[in-house]
C-alpha cells in the first residue's frame, strides 16, 4: 500500500508518539516526547479540530486518557495523573533508576497500567523493565532484561501480550492474564520497531521507524507486504486505531534524537506530522484504566 496519506492539520512535533483514541468525548490525544508536550483535539475521522497543548516539561513517555480531560502520564521515573489544566494532580515515587526513564506505555484488558522504561545514555544494556502497575497500587515487573522496551499490544480476546524490544528488534508474544507466560520471539523485525497496535481480526500494525513504513503482520507474525504502509521519508513512531468507527489508523510521525542522534539530515521536512490513513481494518475499542493509588 504505497500512496500519499493527509496529514491532519496539526503542528509538526520533535517527535509525536503515543496517540490515542477517547470514545466519551471523540477526542484524539498523542505526546511529543522530546519536548514535553500532551495533546489532543476533537477527531470526527476525517478533520481534527484545534490542538490543546499541555506542556508538562522534562520529557514525557505517553499519556493515557482518563475522563473530566485528566491524563495518566509516565513522565522520566514517574507515573503521574495531569489534570484538565495540565497541572500534577498525583504522581508515584520514582520507579527507575537515574539513567533511566519511561517510555511507551497502555493499558491492558483488565485496566491495568503497562509501561516499559529505557537508557537515557549509554546504548542498549539489556537491564531495561516492562512494569504493570496493578489493581491495589503494587507494581509487577513483567520483564527486567531488555534493551528498549516499546510498543504494546494485546489480542482482541485479551490472551496474549505482544511486546517489542527495538533495539533488539523483535516482537515478544506471551500468554497474558493474571499469570504471564514466558515470552517468546513472535516477529524479527527488519529495521527499528517501533510503536504497534492490534486491530479487531488480531493483526499487528508495528510501525518500523527507520523503515519510513507501518507493517502488518498476522496474529502468527507472518507479514502482510500487500498492506504494508509506505510513508516515504516519514519516520512514524506510533500508530493506533481512532475516529467514531476506529476505522482510521492515526499515525505519529517525527525525528527521534535518542536512536539518531544530531544527524538530521535523516528527519524529513514533514516528520512530525500527525498522518491518517485508511487500512480497510478496525481497531479494538480502548480499555479505561482502573484508577488506582500511585506507588507512594
Amino acid at each position: 500500500m504505497s500512496a500519499r496519506f493527509p496529514a491532519l492539520d496539526t503542528p509538526r512535533y520533535v517527535l509525536g508518539e503515543g496517540p490515542a483514541w477517547h470514545a466519551p468525548t471523540g477526542t484524539l490525544s498523542w505526546v511529543d516526547i522530546d519536548d514535553g508536550l500532551v495533546l489532543s483535539a476533537p477527531f470526527d475521522g476525517e478533520r481534527i479540530g484545534p490542538v490543546r497543548t499541555r506542556a508538562l516539561g522534562g520529557v514525557v513517555g505517553c499519556a493515557v486518557p482518563l475522563d473530566s480531560g485528566r491524563f495518566l502520564v509516565a513522565l522520566e521515573a514517574w507515573i503521574g495523573v495531569v489534570d484538565e489544566a495540565g497541572a500534577l494532580a498525583e504522581r508515584s515515587r520514582a520507579l527507575l533508576g537515574t539513567n533511566q526513564r519511561f517510555n511507551d506505555g497502555k493499558i491492558d484488558p483488565q485496566g491495568r497500567f503497562v509501561v516499559g522504561s529505557l537508557r537515557r545514555q549509554g546504548g542498549a544494556d539489556g537491564r531495561q523493565v516492562l512494569l504493570r502497575l496493578e489493581h491495589d497500587g503494587a507494581i509487577t515487573t513483567l520483564d527486567d532484561d531488555l534493551d528498549l522496551a516499546n510498543g504494546l499490544g494485546w489480542s482482541p480476546d485479551g490472551e496474549v501480550l505482544y511486546s517489542i524490544d527495538s533495539a533488539r528488534r523483535v516482537v515478544y508474544a506471551r500468554r497474558y492474564g493474571e499469570r504471564v507466560g514466558p515470552r517468546s520471539v513472535l516477529v524479527e523485525v527488519d529495521g527499528m520497531p517501533d510503536g504497534m497496535t492490534v486491530d479487531d481480526d488480531g493483526n499487528l500494525w508495528i510501525t518500523v521507524i527507520d523503515g519510513c513504513a507501518v507493517r502488518c503482520h498476522r496474529p502468527d507474525g507472518t507479514l502482510v507486504p500487500e498492506r504494508t504502509i509506505d510513508l516515504g521519508r516519514l519516520h512514524p513512531a506510533s500508530a493506533e486505531f481512532a475516529g467514531p468507527a476506529l476505522d482510521r489508523l492515526v499515525i505519529t510521525t517525527g525525528f527521534p534524537r535518542l536512536e539518531y542522534g544530531a544527524d538530521h539530515a535523516l528527519r524529513s521536512p514533514s516528520d512530525g506530522a500527525v498522518i491518517v490513513a485508511v487500512p480497510g481494518s478496525r481497531g479494538l475499542p480502548p480499555t479505561p484504566w482502573s484508577p488506582v493509588p500511585l506507588p507512594g
